[in-house]
């Protein structure tokens, strides 16, 4: 899919604009009253989109860096890429009418503002598309959950059978996670990452444990903010990825790269913390999931970077988890080796891979 708008398409729409003023017997310059409304909403619209971060708010768990402040070389990096990345749509809305490569084209400011109008509002409207990608040698029944005010697409969840392909398509500012069900059967029911025993999940999480893929389109600064999560525990591998529409090669290891555990957790996952289905482990619990202690879940006394490191606790789990998957999130304050941020040109499409 192509997401540049169409220069001689929107040219069009302001032709026949202005013929249907001027056989109305309407000025040249003036444009109808939707067009400098949304002129002037757009900017601002995408300015709270921009806002907000792959943590923000209360759109995703605790465990996640933007909610609880994130750490200052992720600061760092993320203000690398706002200053060396190339102009994103709030650029295109943005755009000065005296240096439009069309401004010595005969049409007034107020036509040009409407041109540049048009033109984001057709490469917002596009949206981003989402590929989820079924690499299992059996059925797995995705679970989305959009964040807060921002819709479940395909209502939350359906089937994909092995080697099967689905893709989703999300407006330009939507957040939320995609994770894998298994053995799911005719009711809904699923072994892991269930999520109310139905097959759309409809606003529903998924039962940990699972592997989560994260996302929230246009945060801060423009940028799209990703990860692969353990922290709520590990159900299959998973990676996720930029695959187009996208400007990157900053030099940051985390600017539009792949994220991903692509180790089979279950193999290794201490006996403690293993999910059985008779001699086979299916899932592996996150120690906050298992022990639910402060500590573990990082909560209360240790509800800060500085007094909860996975090094001091009674068994450092999450180096298990770690070392097996150094690009996936494995405890609540694991941000700088785990975020990964990407920036839409004009929107950049992803890719969601179960057992890759």
């Amino acid at each position: 899919m192509q997401y540049g708008f169409n220069s001689r398409e929107a040219m069009k729409v302001l032709r026949l604009q202005k013929a249907a003023m001027s056989s109305d017997g309407g000025s040249r310059s003036d444009s109808p009253d939707w067009m400098i409304t949304l002129t002037e909403e757009t900017s601002p619209r995408r300015k709270s989109a921009s806002d907000r971060s792959l943590r923000g708010g209360t759109e995703l768990r605790p465990s996640l860096a933007d909610r609880r402040g994130r750490s200052s070389e992720l600061k760092e990096r993320d203000q690398d890429n706002s200053i060396n990345s190339s102009p994103s749509l709030d650029s295109l809305v943005r755009l000065s009418v005296d240096t439009c490569f069309i401004s010595d084209s005969g049409y007034s400011e107020t036509e040009m503002k409407s041109f540049i109008c048009i033109a984001a509002l057709v490469a917002v409207g596009l949206g981003n598309e989402i590929r989820i990608v079924n690499r299992c040698p059996f059925s797995v029944c995705p679970g989305i959950l959009g964040n807060p005010g921002h819709g479940q697409p395909e209502n939350g969840g359906f089937v994909l059978g092995a080697n099967e392909t689905k893709v989703i398509n999300v407006p330009f500012n939507w957040g939320g996670r995609i994770w894998p069900r298994t053995k799911c059967d005719a009711n809904g029911h699923c072994q892991t990452g269930d999520c109310g025993n139905r097959l759309q999940c409809n606003g529903n999480g998924g039962t940990p444990p699972v592997s989560l893929a994260e996302i929230t389109f246009a945060g801060a600064g423009g940028l799209d903010f990703y990860d692969i999560s353990l922290v709520d525990g590990y159900n299959l591998p998973i990676k996720m990825a930029p695959i187009s529409g996208f400007t990157g090669g900053n030099g940051h290891a985390y600017d539009c790269r792949s994220a991903g555990c692509h180790t089979d957790l279950n193999a290794i996952c201490p006996p403690e913390l293993s999910v059985k289905d008779g001699p086979y482990t299916v899932a592996c619990l996150s120690a906050c999931m298992k022990f639910d202690t402060d500590q573990y879940c990082c909560r209360n006394a240790h509800g800060v970077p500085e007094n909860c490191k996975s090094s001091d606790w009674p068994h450092n789990y999450p180096a298990i988890f770690k070392q097996a998957c150094p690009d996936a999130y494995s405890y609540a304050y694991d941000d700088t080796t785990s975020t990964f941020t990407c920036r839409g040109n004009p929107a950049t499409n992803y890719e969601v891979v179960f057992c890759p």
